[in-house]
Order: structure tokens, then C-alpha cells, then sequence
């Protein structure tokens, strides 16, 4: 068996099956055949499309709105938004390549040897893959919610008929006309103040921006998710270092040799002793086989990662500003709660990432204390100069970076966080 063959065993279980399936919907899932290629691309191009008419409109909407000073934040944080979605969704599909690749490496890296840690292996993955559900589904569920309340908070501009007076009277007994608004501050070239033409315009933003969070979350999701799983493989490949010994008497005792009696000496010594010094430096150059393709693995993760963190952590601090000040200066509480929903929801898209680069991190660098506690000191001199390569190549942890600024921590959300009440600050002494 070569080192990036799999087993049947670990082909029926298959750690990405949900994010296919929510890859697939959005047309991002790389496709096999030429007919879905090309099918996939034109879906893409339209999804394209749709981003930029509506990031136009929003800027037609933010000219139009250019004397209020809240109109304007307000339109800021959906073109942000918009933006953000746009430019995460072209870099997938730039490195189609890298995400093909992540897609078919992933469960290549689970296991050193098919023989070892078989049940382990399997049940850890099914942990996992409850865990990537309670990731991605909620996640994008809490998304999605948040942009039913901001239909619901528009349910009365839906439900007004012009009539012969359309005024109503507010708190100060003022008469004042009734304006019918959409759920987004994107213009559209319809008069939204007569039906149906704003029905039209208020299901197609809806729709159109539910579809295009959802496009943008399962790839927010996946990088998470990945993150995730390459943790536990190096946490699995940690524990197979540990338990060198144990796991090479097992594959010997699986080959019928006894091996309670051996004594293993450098130089010359039985055939049992010979055999056990081929099978350590086998299962070890398997090891260390493992630990680069995870590092390489990493590589091509993060040619596809980097650009789509390096534009949600510069974006996160802006749109944490920009809801804090609108939650503050807005004067209409029944906002509130999409507000609160919405700066969660920016919060999880920074805050996830960083959390499951930070345990990227110390797994790998675990790897070094694995090595160094395997009783290399009894093992054959071969053996030892490949568990101190193991050793010195693992005192470099993995990153993830965001562009070319620096690498995904939980220090860097907190720093987003700290900039964005700075943020705030500003905003206010200029507002007042």
C-alpha cells in the first residue's frame, strides 16, 4: 500500500460529506465530468452577476442618500458585505485547483498505517463530523435568520395598500406620508412605493441576499471545518509517534513474529532484531511521510484561505463599527435584535477561524513533544536521527495566515475586536 493510497475501511467514511453537499448547492463543488464544469460555471458567472448588480445598487442607493449621515453608514455595511461576499466567492473559484485538492487529500492524511489505530481512527472522524454539523448548519441558520428579521422588520411596507390618503399621523400628531422601504438599502429600478412593483423588489432582495450568505457562509465553513480536521490528524499522528513501539510489535505480531524476546542492539544482531529495526524504520519514514504531507497539505490550504481571511479580518472591524454605531444612534429599538444577530454573526465569521487556527497550532507543535517522549534512546541509531528531524521540523508550528499581514489567532480577534471599539470612538466624536 503507497502512503497516499487509502483504505476501504476509511473510504466509507467520508469527514467532508455535508460540505459537498452545501459546496454543491452554491456551485463551488468541483465538478467530474464536463458536463457539470461547464453547467457549474455558468452558474457561477451568474451568481458573479447578481453580487455586482447588487453592489451597484447599493452605491446608486448611498449617492442617493448622501445627505443623511446613518443612511450612509447604514449603506456602507451592506456594501461591505456585499463586497466581502463577492471577493470570497471569486477566490474560491480562482483556486478551484487548491479546493479540488483539499477535497482529495483530506482522508489521506488520517492514518499512518492501515493496520494501526483502525477503530480510533473511525470513531474519531464520526466525532468530528457531528462536530462539522453543529459548525456549518447552525452557523448558516443563524445567518439566514438574520435576514428573515430584516424582512419581518419591513412585514408593514409589505402589507400597506396605497389608498386615496396615505398618511398617518405619528407621535407629535404631524401628518406625514407613508414611505414604503425595502428590507435592504440597495436601489433597484422600480418605484417601490406601488405594488406590485415593491413586492417584487422586496422578495428578489430577500432571496437574492439570502442565496448569496449562504454562498458565502459554507465557504466561511469550510476553512473552519478543514482547520478542524487537520488538527485532529496531527493530534492522531502525535499519538502514533508515542506509541511507536507498541504499534510495530502489533504489525510484527500481525506478520507472526514473536517479538516479547527481542533485544535490540546497533550492529549486528538476530533476524527477529533485524526484522524489528526494518519494521521501526518503516513505520517511522511512514511518520515522517505523514508529517510532510500535512505540512504540504497546509500550503495548498492556505493559497486558498489567506485571501478570504486577509478580506474578513480588514472587513470585521468596519462592520463591527459600523453596527455598534448604528445599534447606538439608530433610535429604533425593534432593529435591535437584527443588529444583535448581525454582530454575532461577524463575530463567529472572524472568531472561528482563529479559534481552530490557535488549536492548529498547538497540535502541531505537540508533535515535537510526541517525538521526544517515543523511547527513541532504545531504538536503532536510524531510527534516532529521524525522530530528531521530526523534532526540528515540528518546532516550526502551522499557520494560517490572512494575506501577506500576519496569521490567524486568537490574538488577532481580539485585536480585531479592540479596533473596532477604536472605531467607534471616532465615529462618534465626528457624528457629534
Amino acid at each position: 500500500m503507497t502512503e497516499d493510497s487509502i483504505p476501504h475501511w476509511l473510504k466509507e467514511e467520508d469527514a467532508l460529506s455535508l460540505d459537498r453537499v452545501l459546496l454543491r448547492h452554491c456551485a463551488l463543488l468541483p465538478g467530474t465530468t464536463e458536463s457539470e464544469i461547464r453547467s457549474r460555471r455558468v452558474i457561477r458567472f451568474v451568481i458573479c452577476i447578481i453580487m455586482i448588480t447588487m453592489i451597484i445598487g447599493d452605491f446608486i442607493e448611498l449617492y442617493n442618500s448622501r445627505s443623511s449621515f446613518m443612511n450612509i453608514i447604514q449603506c456602507m455595511s451592506i456594501g461591505i458585505t456585499l463586497t466581502k461576499c463577492l471577493i470570497k466567492f471569486i477566490v474560491v473559484i480562482q483556486h478551484e485547483k487548491e479546493l479540488r485538492y483539499v477535497l482529495e487529500k483530506l482522508m489521506t492524511n488520517f492514518y499512518i498505517h492501515e493496520n494501526i489505530f483502525k477503530e480510533k481512527i473511525i470513531s474519531t472522524i464520526k466525532e468530528k463530523k457531528k462536530t462539522a454539523w453543529w459548525i456549518s448548519i447552525p452557523y448558516i441558520c443563524n445567518f439566514i435568520s438574520t435576514i428573515v428579521l430584516m424582512g419581518l422588520d419591513k412585514t408593514s411596507s409589505l402589507v400597506y395598500r396605497p389608498s386615496n390618503e396615505p398618511e398617518y399621523r405619528n407621535d407629535t400628531n404631524e401628518t406625514v406620508a407613508f414611505t414604503r422601504l425595502l428590507p435592504l438599502r440597495v436601489w433597484l429600478p422600480i418605484n417601490q412605493q406601488l405594488s406590485p412593483q415593491y413586492e417584487i423588489g422586496y422578495f428578489y432582495q430577500l432571496i437574492v441576499f439570502a442565496y448569496i450568505i449562504y454562498s458565502t457562509t459554507i465557504i466561511d465553513t469550510f476553512i473552519a471545518v478543514i482547520m478542524m480536521y487537520v488538527s485532529t490528524q496531527f493530534e492522531l499522528l502525535g499519538s502514533s509517534i508515542r506509541q511507536a513501539k507498541e504499534n510495530v510489535s502489533q504489525l510484527l505480531e500481525m506478520k507472526y513474529i514473536n517479538v516479547h524476546n527481542i533485544v535490540v542492539e546497533d550492529g549486528t544482531g538476530t533476524d527477529e532484531s533485524l526484522e524489528w529495526r526494518e519494521e521501526m524504520d518503516n513505520y517511522l519514514r511512514l511518520c515522517v511521510l505523514r508529517h510532510q504531507s500535512l505540512f504540504e497539505f497546509m500550503n495548498r490550504m492556505n493559497l486558498l484561505s489567506s485571501p478570504i481571511e486577509f478580506v474578513q479580518a480588514v472587513t470585521s472591524s468596519i462592520l463591527l463599527c459600523t453596527l455598534g454605531f448604528t445599534a447606538i444612534y439608530i433610535g429604533d429599538v425593534s432593529i435591535l435584535p437584527r443588529l444583535m444577530m448581525y454582530t454575532s454573526n461577524i463575530l463567529l465569521q472572524i472568531g472561528l477561524p482563529c479559534y481552530y487556527a490557535t488549536q492548529l497550532q498547538v497540535q502541531s507543535l505537540n508533535i515535537a513533544d510526541a517525538a521526544y517522549s517515543c523511547e527513541w534512546y532504545n531504538e536503532p541509531v536510524s531510527f534516532q536521527k529521524s525522530i530528531c528531524m521530526i523534532i526540528m521540523r515540528a518546532q516550526k508550528p502551522v499557520y494560517i495566515y490572512f494575506g501577506p499581514f500576519g496569521t490567524l489567532s486568537l490574538e488577532l480577534f481580539a485585536t480585531v475586536v479592540q479596533s473596532a471599539y477604536t472605531y467607534i470612538t471616532l465615529l462618534r466624536q465626528v457624528y457629534e
